[in-house]
């Protein structure tokens, strides 16, 4: 069966307000999309001297909140060298694998499991998400 991508986006900051703030790899469970997304972002802080950069990632996840498979770049838009470029990389796809797995709740497995999730990395600290 494969997956589609909803076409939703919306610009989402690191953090949305103190209520929201998670630290890396916390454990308390996602239940729900606006929970998801600061915590699959925890770890990420941006990438000194690479903020004008960008990497677009499609992937998906298992309903236990481990990736199925690797992270497949779809875009980059990347300052630098070919060392710094691939140290952006490295950087971004680190900060995914710290903060994996999500710790699910049961319906929130359930609702993201498989499907598609397409995300905009920027090198500032920043992200944005298309489900």
């Amino acid at each position: 069966m494969i997956g589609a991508i909803i076409a939703v986006n919306f610009t989402v900051p690191p953090v949305y307000g103190q209520e929201n703030i998670r630290a890396c790899a916390h454990t308390t469970p996602v239940k729900t999309l606006k929970e998801m997304w600061p915590a699959l972002f925890a770890c990420w802080n941006g990438s000194s001297g690479n903020e004008d950069s960008e990497i677009g990632l499609v992937f998906s996840l298992r309903r236990d909140g481990t990736l199925i498979g690797k992270p497949k770049i779809t875009a980059r838009q990347i300052q630098g060298d070919e060392t710094q470029q691939q140290a952006f990389e490295t950087d971004v796809l680190d900060a995914i694998e710290k903060a994996l797995p999500l710790p699910f709740s049961d319906s929130m497995g359930s609702a993201v499991a498989g499907r598609v999730l397409a995300v905009r990395v920027k090198g500032d600290g920043g992200w944005s998400v298309r489900y």
